[in-house]
This record gives C-alpha cells, structure tokens and sequence, in this order.
C-alpha cells in the first residue's frame, strides 16, 4: 500500500473508489466498510483509496473532548494495508482542514486529485466545515455513494470506537478484541521503575505511554510483549499496586523466556489477550511473589 501524507503528492489517479474516517483501532466495522471499497474497487478495476486523519477532529475542534486512541497512527495504516488497499492518504487534520467547505473538498481532493467514482461510507457520514456535508453534497457532482450499514455483534448494539475504548477502560479487553478483530495493543518506553519487580524474583519493563493510546484498566492481564519484532508471552500489570501505595500508577510487564536486561530507553508493543485479576493487597510480599508466580503460570498456559 501506498501511503501519501497530504493529497499534494499524489498524481491525479485514473479513477478511485474512496473510504473515509479516522478508523482508530480499524474495528470490525471499519474492515467491513474498508473491504466493500476494495470490492467495488476491484470489480471496477479501479484504485482502492482510504482517506485518514494524523489526528482525531476532537483534538483540534474540542481538545478537551478529545478521546485517547486504541492504535498508533503506524498500526491503524498497517492495519488498512492487510485488507488490500491500494493508497492511504493522511491527511493533517488541522485548523485549516477544518475551515474547508464540503464542497470545495469534494471537488478539490475527491474528483480533482482521487478522480472517485464511488465514495464506500456509513450512513450516518459527514464531512466539511461545521460539518454540513453529507451524502447528498457527494451525490450532486455525479459520485456514487455505497452506504454500508453500522456492524452489530449479538451482545452490542453497534460496533463503534467510542464503546471499545469503554470496553478497554474497564478492562475487558477479551471483548475490546472480539470488536477490534484484533489485540488491544499499547506501545510504550521502557523507563527505569522503583525495583520492586526485580526484587521480588520477578523483574518487570516499566513502561510509559507512546502516544495518548487508551490505557487498560487497573488489573493484571495475560498478553504478549514484542522487542524488536519478536513477541514474547508476557504478565501485564496495569493501574495502582495496593501493595506499593505510595507509588504511581504503572504498566509494567514480565515477559517470558526474555534474557535481555538492557531494555531501557528501548519501544515494547504490549498485547492485551486476558484479564486476569484484580490489583490486590495481600498479607506480605511472600504472598504477593506466590501470586505473580501463578500469574505468570496462567500466562505460560494460554
């Protein structure tokens, strides 16, 4: 897949079949959408096109609304790629991008640079200045619009991205990953911690944020951790340790058959698979390494 950032690299194409939207996390409605317009694109033998944004609206429009994200930017574009795009175009979602009236970006970036002859979108979508533009303004300069309807799985209503940051919020990332399709990931640094894991017979990678991603939690969680491109079954601490109160919350992570101590300052993409239990407090720090040797146990077996 081609990735443009800015539509002025791109030579006018031929003709396109376009999607449209921020797709954090690329859930199961996201690939269902992004697969018709890679259908139709096909069967038209046409260039499949994905319009995305570096940030989400919110961020610009209402900072203080603004929601943490479920992916980075590079794993919400690896993820469109796998589903047989052809072009992805980031687009800076700035205060100027948000000036643009709708129909100036349909005729402008739709037809002046994708030459769209199909634009795949919910039905629900609009775009432009003060958002009045609407399938209707697509329509008008001759574009066809293939609405595909909201996803629903049998527990939800609505398969959305608001709902799954909820899901991951409240730590119930075993369903966050039946919507997604996909792992709930985070990605952080790995920074120097208080010890304790270390101390406890179970040294752990302290790890801080790369990016707003959405954060799972408080609990201990079963997944996997990658340290240059390889993954390694991993024991996920998340939140506030009743054990340590006076110290911050944390995401810290024990990762399996791992030998390499040297991981400060170094990228770890965690996974999220399970969620094992609560934070607690226990009796004494015996009590705490006996069940983190049992975490790690359920960990080995998944």
């Amino acid at each position: 897949m081609n990735v443009f950032y800015g539509f002025e690299g791109i030579a006018s194409l031929p003709g396109s079949v376009v999607a449209i939207g921020v797709f954090d996390g690329v859930h199961l409605g996201h690939q269902a959408l992004i697969r018709r317009a890679v259908e139709r694109a096909r069967a038209l033998e046409l260039s499949a096109v994905v319009i995305t944004f570096d940030a989400h609206p919110l961020e610009v429009l209402r900072p203080e609304e603004a929601p943490k994200y479920l992916c980075s930017l590079g794993a919400r574009l690896e993820r469109i790629g796998q589903l047989g795009v052809d072009h992805a175009v980031v687009v800076k979602f700035d205060q100027a991008f948000a000036r643009l009236e709708a129909e100036e970006f349909v005729e402008t970036c739709l037809r002046g640079r994708l030459s769209a002859q199909v634009v795949v979108c919910g039905s629900d979508f609009r775009f432009g200045a003060r958002r009045t533009g609407d399938i209707e303004t697509i329509k008008k300069v001759g574009i066809e619009v293939d609405v595909v309807e909201d996803l629903g799985l049998s527990e939800c209503a609505r398969v959305s991205s608001s709902a799954i940051r909820r899901l991951v919020a409240q730590g119930s990332v075993d369903e966050a990953r039946r919507q997604l399709g996909w792992p709930v990931e985070w990605i952080g640094t790995v920074v120097r911690g208080a010890g304790n894991g270390r101390k406890l017979g179970w040294p752990t990678a302290n790890l801080v944020a790369a990016g707003r991603l959405q954060t799972p939690g408080d609990g201990v969680y079963a997944g996997e951790a990658m340290v240059d491109g390889v993954l390694y079954k991993a024991a996920i601490s998340v939140g506030h340790r009743p054990m340590f109160p006076d110290q911050p919350p944390t995401v810290e992570a024990f990762l399996l058959n791992f030998d390499d101590a040297n991981l400060y300052g170094r990228a770890m993409v965690v996974r999220f698979y399970e969620r094992l239990r609560d934070q607690m407090k226990f009796g004494d720090l015996d009590e705490l390494r006996a069940q983190i040797g049992r975490d790690v146990d359920a960990v080995r077996a998944l």
